[in-house]
């Protein structure tokens, strides 16, 4: 089965660091089976043969993680835990 490589993409972690970095993410049998920021070397060789690995250029593009639970907004997502015990209203006031 052939491999995947996005290179150069923007990689929106959402992790409780909220990391956010360029780099490269490497899909083997349809799982992601490496991620590195962007100077370091995947374990992909670029230059197999014809078919072994296809290679997008994800430049201009960001990777996040699958949304298992899709009706929800991004912003929901990404401000998540970031309410510090408000109401509502007093959230969108402050903090948005």
């Amino acid at each position: 089965m052939p491999r995947t490589l996005f290179k150069n993409a923007l990689f929106i972690t959402m992790n409780p660091g909220r990391e956010i970095f360029h780099g490269d993410l490497l899909v083997e049998n349809d799982r992601i089976a490496q991620i590195v920021k962007a100077g370091e070397q995947t374990r992909a060789k670029e230059n197999a043969p014809d078919g072994e690995l296809r290679v997008i250029d994800a430049s201009g593009c960001a990777l996040l993680p699958g949304f298992v639970q899709t009706h929800i907004h991004l912003c929901q997502t990404l401000f998540r835990n970031q309410a510090e015990n408000l109401s509502l209203l007093d959230w969108l006031q402050q903090k948005i």
